[in-house]
């Protein structure tokens, strides 16, 4: 596998090579022509096999060249073995098993290691010394096993960190979704009913609405800012998170957002109470966009195993009585089809209010699907839909 080499490693190859053609010199001249000939050839395989060159214009990595040299140089290596009596190229050999299992997939280094061993027991059987190399060939087994579960390990941590970075990747973009589908489909909801309200010339109505869109896109940048401070912090207690949002709610809605906490109060995981957070902001704000006008209620359980979250809202009041007749007063300004002027639009035209109800997530829905997944993600669960209360988003998570 092609490797960059930094001037140091480089350094430290080389090294290993003249140390290896040093150790051995002065024992394959004492040993004869065979000893310095088969010396001299493993000095050159190992430099083949470990320092990169280019041949042909290809860099010696993209080639077989150096996995070939590397199998020679461990054939010389058990060749010395038998000829000369000290301990350099036994080490040589497993050093060559090593450099093959940390370096090369693994066809290619189970290949050198095998090599290895066939040539010891072959050599041992010639010589007869089959003692001495069955040893060395059991050490160059342990020395392949061993290198190759350290590559693996370290294979698994860069894995592990791969899918760290991948898993805070998916948590920033979740983070950034619900920020921006909070504060910006709220200030679409008031600025859609501004448009409405000014071609009904009702400009004091419009400009609330406007300023109240302003407000959101401040608190909205606050809360970026503070979702990338909670990047190197720790984020609020789950409770004050809660009783932020139920202010908030207050203050751009002027109704009523009752938050109730039971069981024992206990810090839970930060990716339990960054779901818990998120799920009730995008709650209250379906509240807003779905049913202008009406109240909320945040009921907060602890217990031992769970932690349970309920938001609920009554269901909006309907425009007729249920029996069909019809409304007991009209708002003075509103006026029947017949007495509105032509700026105020036509019988069909509908209100802001209507319009505000009306309006629908954006993404299609994807603000439910992002807290189904949240609630997934930490094995818990997560309904939506009517009840005797009116709407009630629940959220079940782990405690």
């Amino acid at each position: 596998m092609p490797v960059t080499s930094s001037p140091i490693s480089l350094m430290l190859r080389l090294g290993v090579i003249v140390l290896v053609g040093a150790g051995q010199a002065h024992t394959a001249l004492v040993a004869g022509p065979p000893s310095i000939i088969l010396t001299s050839a493993l000095v050159l395989t190992l430099a083949a096999a470990l320092l990169p060159f280019r041949i042909s214009g290809r860099r010696s990595a993209d080639t077989p060249i150096p996995l070939i040299a590397l199998g020679a140089a461990t054939i010389i290596a058990v060749a010395l073995h038998e000829l000369t009596p000290n301990s350099t190229p036994a080490l040589v050999l497993l050093a060559c098993v090593v450099a093959a299992a940390g370096r090369r997939p693994l066809p290619q280094s189970l290949a050198i290691a095998l090599t290895a061993i066939v040539s010891l027991l072959v050599a041992g059987a010639i010589t007869g010394d089959v003692t001495r190399n069955l040893t060395l060939a059991f050490s160059t087994s342990l020395v392949f096993l061993v290198a190759y579960a350290a590559r693996q390990r370290k294979a698994i941590r860069q894995a592990e960190a791969r899918e760290a970075v991948l898993a805070e990747r998916a948590r920033i973009a979740r983070e950034l979704h619900d920020i921006l589908a909070h504060s910006l489909s709220a200030q679409l909801v008031h600025l859609e009913g501004a448009k409405l309200l000014l071609r009904a010339e009702r400009t004091d109505e419009a400009l609330d609405r406007v300023t109240r869109a302003r407000d959101l896109a401040k608190s909205g940048l606050e809360e970026a800012r503070r979702a990338v401070a909670a990047l190197r912090e720790d984020p609020p207690e789950l409770p004050t998170a809660l009783r932020r949002l139920a202010e908030e709610f207050e203050s751009t809605t002027h109704h009523p957002c009752t938050l109730h906490i039971s069981g024992p109060e206990h810090r839970l995981a930060p990716e339990a109470e960054l779901s818990l957070t998120r799920t009730a902001q995008e709650a209250l704000t379906n509240i807003r966009r779905h049913a202008p006008g009406t109240s909320a209620t945040i009921n907060l359980t602890f217990s031992t195993t769970w932690c349970d979250l309920r938001i609920t809202n009554p269901t909006p009041p309907t425009h007729h009585p249920p029996n069909g007749s019809p409304p007991k007063h009209r708002p003075p300004n509103e006026g029947t089809a017949e007495q509105r002027s032509p700026n105020e639009g036509t019988a069909e035209q509908p209100s802001p209010d209507e319009v505000v109800a009306e309006q629908r997530s954006p993404g299609g829905g994807h603000g439910l699907i992002g807290m189904r997944e949240r609630a997934e993600l930490l094995g818990g669960t997560l309904t939506a839909g009517a009840d005797d209360h009116g709407f009630t988003v629940h959220l079940r998570i782990p405690a």
